[in-house]
């Protein structure tokens, strides 16, 4: 009687055992999963940062040199040809270079001092 006693006590600790090791397999894919999911989120906004990096460092790239533009039509001698000089050789008249001229741009309002 003892010994029957003591195998059933047994066989429903190891089914317990077994039960046990299933949800600890179970909640570790869960977690699995979700760390993974939080992995690639984590690439995708990383990745999407840098996008707009680059698009912020080209907007700014064309504001300079619409700027530069602006200037060089504006008045000639200010820059002495900084578009012109990175687009392909620039020798300005004497007569321009004697004019002087400051213009200042800040955030689209143009200012002559």
């Amino acid at each position: 009687m003892v010994e029957a006693k003591v195998n059933m006590i047994r066989d429903a600790q190891c089914s317990e055992k077994q039960i046990i090791k299933k949800e600890v397999d179970t909640e570790e894919n869960r977690l699995d999963h979700e760390m993974e999911v939080d992995r690639v989120n984590a690439i995708r906004i990383e990745e999407e940062i840098a996008r707009k990096r680059k698009n912020e460092r080209m907007i700014g790239a064309m504001m300079i040199m619409d700027q530069i533009k602006h200037n060089e039509q504006v008045c000639p001698t200010s820059h002495s040809g900084i578009l012109s000089r990175l687009q392909g050789p620039y020798n300005p008249p004497p007569i321009l270079m004697q004019q002087p001229c400051n213009i200042y741009i800040a955030k689209g309002v143009v200012r002559r001092v």
